[in-house]
């Protein structure tokens, strides 16, 4: 793997949390747009988990100390 200067981390960090933000858009609107029925509660489901996962990623990224190390590991842990 090659070496990273500082700036280039900076950047693909700024891009990691980019990243983050666009799925944070795709499971609002997926939540919001899934249809109620029960044979869409699976797919609810995930859309939910993948929401937990990436608010925990934006969490670390963003460097937001809101929420603890602790509870960090419960969301990646379930």
């Amino acid at each position: 793997m090659t070496e990273l200067t500082i700036e280039q981390e900076k950047e693909r960090a700024k891009l990691a949390l980019k990243a983050t933000y666009k799925i944070e858009a795709l499971s609002v609107f997926l939540k919001k747009e899934l249809p109620t029925e029960v044979e869409h509660v699976a797919l609810r489901c995930l859309v939910n988990r993948i929401h937990s996962l990436n608010s925990a990623i934006m969490s670390i990224l963003g460097g937001e100390d809101d929420m603890p190390t602790v509870d960090l590991q419960a969301v990646v842990q379930d």
